[in-house]
């Protein structure tokens, strides 16, 4: 239990183990206002990603909040957010002149640690913006990694791991994830 002057309490993390990540804006404010923010966050993901080696299985940019399904042999989810947080905070007070904090708070991170539990929070993370109502079918929304697993062409985000995923069925893995989170 954390006294409300002490210092956060260090967080065990599983060496290859799965996290669904999250975090929202402070005080439930948008953190992304527009599709360039956006942009911005993917790249720093992206740098990220290069700095770090995690394995990427979903994500989804919402207007106030993100959805991350990570995975990292060799170094910490603390350090991969805290550099990803870092980065877009600077980036978001300086683009919009303001100070403080942009994010709630720690991110939030949840241990999925069974195949079943894996497949239904990678449906989740990308029927979020169905849920909300901004798009009436995943695969319409620009700001996830769902177009990676269903569509066959060239991949927007070429460090999404599909592999895992594809690894659940035995045929037609795409087709059948698809009908997964659309059904």
């Amino acid at each position: 239990r954390k006294e409300d002057n002490s210092l956060p309490i260090p967080r065990l993390w599983i060496d290859d183990a799965i996290y669904h990540i999250t975090n929202r804006g402070a005080r439930k404010e948008p953190i992304f206002l527009n599709n360039i923010d956006k942009y911005r966050f993917l790249l720093i993901l992206t740098e990220a990603h290069h700095k770090y080696q995690f394995k990427l299985h979903a994500y989804c940019l919402m207007n106030n909040h993100f959805h991350l399904l990570i995975q990292s042999a060799t170094h910490s989810p603390s350090k991969i957010m805290q550099t990803i947080l870092q980065r877009y905070s600077s980036y978001f007070n300086r683009t919009y002149q303001t100070q403080g904090h942009v994010f709630q708070d720690r991110f939030h991170a949840v241990h999925v640690d069974q195949e079943n539990y894996f497949l239904n929070v990678s449906k989740y993370i990308h029927l979020n913006p169905v849920v909300a109502g901004m798009v009436a079918k995943p695969e319409d929304y620009q700001w996830s990694s769902y177009n990676s697993y269903i569509k066959n062409t060239q991949r927007s985000h070429p460090f999404i791991e599909t592999t895992k995923t594809y690894a659940c069925y035995q045929h037609n893995p795409r087709e059948m994830y698809r009908k997964f989170v659309e059904k």
